[in-house]
């Protein structure tokens, strides 16, 4: 970084000095006739002088941006490096009176990048970005401090301030999820220094840093406690892969004949948008609608949720042929949308099922898989809904 700061010095010197021979090359060509061999080298020197102008201000523009991108993150807002040497800086002075450090944490981060992927990610620490620079003033400092998490340092202010920007900020997150499918929630942890109530940068830093975890911890703890009042208190049945192995086995190892016994897969379309824009509060509500449906339906022998939101059903169709089936799986579809579009206003709501018909010699494992293929299958049909075969295979 050194040498590029000696080398932006080296340019600017050479850059007055080729200035400074153009001009006089200029003037020194008016003086001689245009005839004279020596008026024909002052211009070939002028042309080439202005050459070597040119590229140096465009290698002085390239180490001018090189410069201040070694201080800044993808965001825009300064990087960890930038934010290490403006506290060196700070604690060079005399004083850190009326200096506040905020600690911002952004959540669901590693959600949205398991989910969506990281270049949705991206766009996630993007927005927050956004929303915290419309809070700055001309005292203020923004660095990204880490992957979800950044800090601000504020000079010239007090608490009154800096409960002030976070008010602010609560207004602008509001507004961006009240027309975004994806949230934004952050944790928050401030510090002021002041008279009789001195320190140092780093203590600022360090306890800023513990009040954001306190209230991440907090947050946590309020959205853990509301889950169940929104759900009426009920728990939705859950069984998990072994569990479900040793119910398929149950029905394989029955006298009467299981050639009508099938397995379903079932999920709702696109879960993740419902808990991001609604909460999850709500979506625990619909996937209890969505299991009681389920349940409900006369020809289902066993229905229990399997994992995130998707249910399992273990369903006998001895009334139905194939296509029977498909018929009644897309009447249950419909019941559950229409349930859930009256209740909650959800246009977009849809679930997609697979089956796969119960065998007596086929490894429990193997059906399992063979309906979730189906299932996602399913997604791409305009039934939502898919019977495993063959040619599936």
């Amino acid at each position: 970084m050194k040498k590029s700061k000696n080398t932006l010095y080296l340019c600017e010197f050479t850059l007055g000095l080729m200035a400074a021979l153009l001009f006089l090359n200029l003037y020194l060509s008016r003086k001689i006739p245009a005839s004279h061999a020596i008026h024909r080298l002052f211009q070939m020197t002028s042309v080439l002088s202005i050459v070597i102008i040119v590229l140096i201000l465009i290698q002085r523009e390239m180490l001018s941006r090189l410069l201040v991108n070694a201080f800044r993150d993808i965001t825009g807002v300064h990087n960890k490096k930038s934010l290490e040497k403006k506290i060196q800086d700070l604690n060079s002075r005399p004083d850190t009176f009326n200096i506040g450090v905020m600690m911002f944490d952004l959540n669901n981060l590693k959600h949205v990048n398991d989910t969506f992927g990281h270049e949705k990610g991206d766009e996630f620490i993007q927005a927050f970005t956004y929303c915290l620079t419309r809070i700055l003033n001309q005292h203020s400092f923004l660095a990204r401090y880490g992957g979800d998490e950044f800090a601000l340092i504020q000079e010239n202010t007090d608490e009154k301030e800096l409960q002030q920007m976070i008010r602010q900020l609560d207004d602008l997150v509001r507004e961006y999820n009240s027309h975004s499918s994806l949230s934004l929630s952050y944790a928050v942890g401030y510090e002021v220094s002041y008279r009789n109530h001195y320190f140092m940068m780093e203590d600022l830093m360090n306890t800023a840093d513990k009040k954001m975890y306190k209230d991440k911890a907090q947050k946590k703890m309020l959205a853990t406690c509301q889950a169940p009042a929104g759900t009426g208190n009920k728990v939705i049945p859950t069984i998990s892969s072994e569990l479900l192995t040793q119910k398929i086995r149950q029905f394989q190892n029955r006298n009467d004949t299981i050639s009508n016994i099938v397995l379903v897969s079932t999920d709702v379309e696109n879960f993740h948008f419902i808990n991001d824009k609604y909460g999850y509060s709500l979506g625990n509500e619909i996937l209890n609608i969505v299991y009681e449906e389920l349940a409900s339906t006369p020809a289902s022998l066993f229905t229990s949720r399997f994992f995130s939101d998707v249910f399992v059903s273990i369903v006998d169709t001895t009334e139905f042929s194939r296509n029977a089936l498909l018929e009644q799986i897309q009447l249950l579809d419909r019941r559950i949308c229409q349930r859930i579009q009256s209740t909650y206003q959800i246009s977009f709501f849809r679930t997609n099922s697979g089956v796969c018909y119960i065998s007596k010699d086929a490894e429990p494992e193997n059906m399992i898989s063979c309906a979730n293929v189906a299932r996602r299958i399913a997604k791409k049909m305009v039934s939502h809904s898919c019977i495993y075969s063959p040619e599936i295979d």
